[in-house]
């Protein structure tokens, strides 16, 4: 069964003409509009599966569009070179300082 060709509507069809569609067709053919007819049922059932299988559709299509997919492999991250810069002066900073102290108070 193809729930789209059951409501007459395009599968490029918007929620809003999916959802006018259920209600002209459900409108036309409700049970309680036709209590003598036995197929009038049948085919209200038809159309609330229908109905309910495009949202689900649709709304499994939204929610895997949402969702992050596997991370591609990326390369290691790099540190920025001003970071790298900035550690290398600290480090040559302090042993400069320590050997200028040493040499002056005898270390």
């Amino acid at each position: 069964m193809n729930p789209y060709r059951e409501l007459g509507v395009s599968p490029r069809a918007t929620d809003q003409e999916v959802s006018r569609a259920y209600k002209r067709l459900a409108k036309r053919c409700h049970p309680d509009l036709h209590p003598e007819d036995a197929s009038a049922a049948e085919r209200m059932g038809r159309l609330n599966r229908a109905y309910g299988d495009i949202k689900a559709m649709r709304r499994r299509g939204r929610e895997r569009d949402a969702e992050p997919g596997p991370a591609p492999e990326a390369a290691p991250a790099r540190p920025k070179p001003l970071y790298v810069a900035a550690v290398l002066a600290a480090v040559v900073t302090f042993f400069l300082v320590r050997l200028v102290l040493g040499l002056l108070f005898g270390g």
